[in-house]
């Protein structure tokens, strides 16, 4: 057992992000899939999460793979 210092509760969470292509502000799932084939990403200029001591911040690009998964690549500090 591991005793980590994460409380289990957010206390701060921030994100600066940019979508590439057009989506509605609520996509139906035909409206993803449209969005994924035309080579729609998201771009996380920013992301940041603390709960208790610890502290989360990174940035990366997600997207979402042929069955409509999401899929990116992150660079995280902690």
């Amino acid at each position: 057992s591991l005793d980590l210092p994460f409380a289990g509760v957010v206390s701060e969470a921030a994100a600066d992000l940019d979508v590439s292509g057009s989506l509605p502000a609520v996509p139906s799932g035909d409206d993803l899939i449209a969005w994924r084939d035309a080579g729609g990403t998201i771009e996380v200029r920013r992301f940041e999460l603390a709960s208790g001591p610890v502290r989360l911040a990174g940035d990366g690009t997600l997207a979402l793979d042929r069955n409509g998964q999401p899929i990116g690549a992150m660079s995280l500090e902690i």
